[in-house]
This record gives C-alpha cells, sequence and structure tokens, in this order.
C-alpha cells in the first residue's frame, strides 16, 4: 500500500476496529505522526453529528453545515498538511480528511457505511456523500468546480475536457455526455468531429448552461464520452 500511494494511487479506509489498524496500515509521511480511534474505543451518536466549516466538492450533496451521518472514531492527530473536510460535534476532533504522500493521496474517515449499507443503517444524505467522496478519490488533484446553487440554480458551466484515445482505432468523432451525481439525468449533451489517433489526447470545451437540477440531485456531477470511427462505430 504504500508503495502503491507513493507512485500515484489514492487510498481511502472506512472505520476500523480500532486505531492501531488505521496506524499499522496506512502510509504516513516520513516524521509525521497518525494518531487513531477505532469503533470499539470511541461511539458517536448520528443525527447532527458531524460539520463542516468549509466547501469541499464531497459534501456537495448538503445544504447545510450540520450533517447526519454514522461515525464512530477519529483522528487526534495527523500529517502536517492535511486536509480536514469533517469534523466531530462532540470533541471537534476530524472524522474524515485527507493528506498527500509522494504522488498519491492517503483518504481516511471514521464513518462506517459500508456495514451500515448491508444492515441498512445508511441513510440517504449518508450514501449521497458516500458516493461523492469515492467519485473525488477517484483524483483528488483535478479541480471540481463548484456552484451555489440556491443563490444561482442555473449557472453557466465551462469546462476543458481532456479525450484520450486509449483505443486501437482513429477516433473521428466524440460524444460527450454531462450526468447527475447518480448518472440518472442527462444534464447536457454535444457530439463534435475529431481527428484523434491511438495514443493522442486533445481538450474540448464544454459549456452550457446547467438546467433547473433538485436538491436530491446535489452532488459532484460527470461528464463521460465516447470515441467513434469514421464510420461512426464505437471505439
Amino acid at each position: 500500500l504504500q508503495e502503491y500511494v507513493r507512485l500515484g494511487g489514492n487510498l481511502l479506509v472506512f472505520a476500523q476496529q480500532y486505531g492501531a489498524h488505521f496506524e499499522k496500515l496506512v502510509p504516513v509521511p516520513e516524521g509525521e505522526t497518525l494518531k487513531a480511534f477505532g469503533w470499539r474505543e470511541d461511539q458517536s451518536c448520528i443525527n447532527g453529528s458531524i460539520y463542516f466549516s468549509s466547501i469541499h466538492p464531497v459534501m456537495s450533496s448538503s445544504s447545510g453545515g450540520l450533517v447526519g451521518i454514522a461515525v464512530d472514531g477519529h483522528f487526534p492527530y495527523t500529517p502536517a498538511g492535511t486536509s480536514v473536510i469533517l469534523k466531530k460535534r462532540t470533541n471537534y476532533e476530524p472524522v474524515l480528511l485527507s493528506y498527500k504522500y509522494g504522488q498519491g493521496t492517503v483518504i481516511l474517515t471514521s464513518l462506517y457505511s459500508d456495514w451500515g449499507y448491508a444492515h441498512s443503517q445508511a441513510s440517504t444524505a449518508e450514501l449521497r456523500i458516500v458516493r461523492d467522496l469515492i467519485t473525488w478519490a477517484k483524483n483528488p488533484d483535478l479541480p471540481v468546480p463548484t456552484h451555489d446553487m440556491e443563490d444561482n440554480p442555473n449557472p453557466f458551466i465551462g469546462l476543458n475536457v481532456n479525450i484520450g484515445n486509449d483505443s486501437e482505432f482513429p477516433a473521428a468523432k466524440a460524444r460527450l455526455v454531462a450526468y447527475t451525481p447518480d448518472r440518472n439525468i442527462v444534464l447536457h449533451e454535444v457530439e463534435q468531429n475529431i481527428s484523434l489517433n491511438p495514443g493522442e489526447e486533445t481538450i474540448i470545451p464544454v459549456n452550457f448552461t446547467l438546467p433547473g437540477v433538485s436538491k436530491d440531485d446535489y452532488g459532484i456531477c460527470h461528464v463521460d464520452y465516447e470515441l467513434y470511427d469514421s464510420e461512426n462505430n464505437l471505439i
């Protein structure tokens, strides 16, 4: 795991039984300290148990500062440069954080949503946060533009999407689709003629005004793309 993260991998770890399980498992920058408590050592309530004080893409499905999610455990000592996303109300200690290690990122949380989901104890709000947490964890270094939907429900979206042809065929057309966080609603769709040989990359701008989105669909949206050859075959 240490080598995986050092070379650019991203590690996401949910709640553990004991803090020592975190401390022995995850890589920590040289000279830094990680101290953790597990779910046998620190248990919490659920309703309004967590708060966040700054904007972060992971919390984009939440419309208030307090969040009702299930967490057991916390992290009283973290490496220098740690970014804290969520804190516990009872002791103001971090329960969701991230820090860089080599070229990769370590993401630690006291959420036990993996167990809660299997036992019907994970709320819809919590599952949305986990959904966006996993989306963000795929590439924590990728800037995610955020918008205040209450202040401006139809913001202008301007993106430069990096397109790579990983197939064995030349690409003649790209189809780009913007989706809601659950990928169940199409927000925007565009096709563009291109000339992209195998192994090549290009950037395609995607500009549109976001249509009306309900609060149930707040979160990190996606832009996916498909490549087609000159005969309109999906490659």
